[in-house]
């Protein structure tokens, strides 16, 4: 039985479904989170099917016109079958997590962005699989905002890398040492 009262969430509440939203390892928990929030609109499957066609793109939408008619696609579970089927694709744990290893960190970015988007990648991973042992999230982030300072600024934080070291105030010194970098690099105009 669901917790969430129907009619709860309404339409204009679900963000629109991009076809650019639906590839990569989030493509399922992107496609589980829209259906959820469809079917907590109404207990109609007639009416989740017309909303779903109305909180994503043209290009969805008339995938879902063209399945209405042609394959005669009338319940919520049959749409969403179709979905998962041509949009969410299997992924080993190893493609998934070298997926993630290949996050790339360079100085010129905020500490905090880089870390906001690793973090939600490594959510989407330790969803869909949830009975593996990942490593350790914080130490991996130190790691790649260390790697991405040049050399001269990774010698005075090298010293924060140990794990014990809270992330936080790894990134505190991280945007200090960030903000003395830009400063050097900053061209200055003479008035």
């Amino acid at each position: 039985m669901n917790n969430v009262k129907e009619g709860l969430t309404k339409p204009r509440d679900i963000p629109i479904q991009e076809l650019y939203q639906l590839q990569g390892l989030d493509a399922a928990a992107r496609l589980q989170m829209f259906f959820e929030l469809v079917e907590q609109c109404s207990s109609s499957d007639a009416t989740r099917i017309q909303i779903a066609k109305g909180r994503v793109s043209s290009e969805l939408a008339i995938l879902i016109h063209n399945y209405q008619t042609n394959q005669k696609i009338e319940t919520r579970a049959a749409l969403r079958n179709l979905f998962q089927t041509e949009f969410a694709t299997e992924v080993s744990i190893d493609r998934a997590w070298q997926e993630l290893e290949s996050m790339g960190y360079d100085w010129g970015e905020s500490p905090q962005a880089f870390t906001h988007r690793f973090i939600c990648q490594h959510a989407v991973i330790a969803t869909e699989f949830p009975n593996e042992r990942l490593p350790n999230r914080d130490k991996i982030i130190k790691r790649k905002l260390w790697y991405g300072l040049p050399p001269e600024s990774r010698e005075r934080l090298e010293e924060f890398l140990d794990e014990g070291y809270p992330l936080k105030k790894f990134m505190d010194r991280h945007e200090h040492e960030r903000q003395l970098l830009e400063e050097r690099h900053t061209p200055r105009v003479n008035i």
